[in-house]
């Protein structure tokens, strides 16, 4: 797989004249194709971008492997040989490379995709690896805690805002904390102000979080729990207060999407991708107001 200049130029930071220049001055090796385009490969650009020491150069000698990936990424919106890469860093523990590729993939305008390919890959084939056997809880465990914590340095990091608020919770019975994690992230790039509860959350704490902190938008992870009858019962805690703090309400969790919230209380969006998510929450926020205060919650 081939690499336009300005492409290149991406990559590496720079302009596409310095790629060009880098090209014609023989630093970088690469191809002319019949219309005169100069395309160059993935083992050049890394090479080049390790001597000069550029940002990228961080993913040390897996810089041609992260080349490969990000470019089927580029070019055919395919995430899984950057899933497979970091599921190999995630093993290592290796947070220092994960934390790379988080942080340039997170230079695109949406944070979905990558979350949902990557993050949520990584985690699927853990999953799977722990089913055949192949993985103990000590390794699940540090894989998921590991990806955690890397959600959360870049969510932390992220500027407070005036805008809408949302409450982010895990639902009764719920132990794991990364589809929240995620979502909260998504929500502060969007410019939310976001108020999170965490791990474990009974309906109705979570109705009485809602009567105190008065967001637009409440939103519980569920993947463990019963998922229907908890969806309810939130739901049922929640209408009863509707009147005096009105909210949208969404859950997010594995196989969400085929579920209609139609006839659940609140009549809830149900989403089980973050992508999705994402582009919903960015439509609501832009219809409603500023708020008059800023901040986020990381209890």
């Amino acid at each position: 797989m081939l690499i336009t200049t300005g492409r290149a130029a991406d990559l590496c930071g720079v302009h596409e004249s310095t790629v060009k220049r880098w090209c014609d001055g023989g630093e970088l090796p690469h191809e002319v194709t019949r219309g005169g385009h100069r395309r160059i490969g993935p083992r050049h650009l890394a090479a080049l971008i390790s001597r000069e020491g550029l940002a990228l150069a961080v993913f040390g000698d897996r810089l041609r492997d992260y080349l490969e990936a990000e470019e089927l990424r580029h070019q055919e919106d395919d995430f899984e040989a950057l899933a497979r890469l970091a599921y190999y860093w995630a093993l290592g523990g290796d947070g220092r490379s994960l934390l790379a590729m988080l942080d340039h993939q997170l230079q695109a305008a949406a944070a979905g995709p990558f979350l949902d390919g990557v993050v949520a890959g990584v985690m699927a084939r853990v999953d799977q690896a722990y089913h055949e056997g192949r993985m103990g809880i000590a390794d699940e465990h540090a894989v998921s805690y590991l990806l955690r914590d890397l959600v959360v340095a870049r969510t932390v990091a992220l500027p407070h805002t005036l805008g809408p608020r949302a409450l982010v919770t895990c639902a009764r019975g719920e132990g794991h904390e990364l589809g929240a994690l995620m979502a909260r992230l998504v929500l502060r790039r969007l410019g939310w102000q976001v108020h999170y509860l965490g791990l474990n959350v009974p309906p109705e704490d979570i109705a009485s979080a809602q009567l105190d902190y008065r967001a637009d938008l409440v939103c519980v992870s569920i993947t463990l729990a019963p998922v229907i009858p908890e969806i309810r019962q939130v739901g049922l805690s929640l209408e009863r207060i509707a009147g005096q703090a009105p909210f949208r309400l969404a859950f997010g969790g594995a196989g969400l999407d085929a579920v209609s919230g139609d006839s659940l209380p609140c009549r809830p969006a149900l989403f089980s991708a973050m992508t999705r998510f994402e582009s919903w929450a960015k439509e609501i926020s832009q219809a409603m107001p500023p708020r008059q205060s800023a901040g986020d919650s990381l209890t």
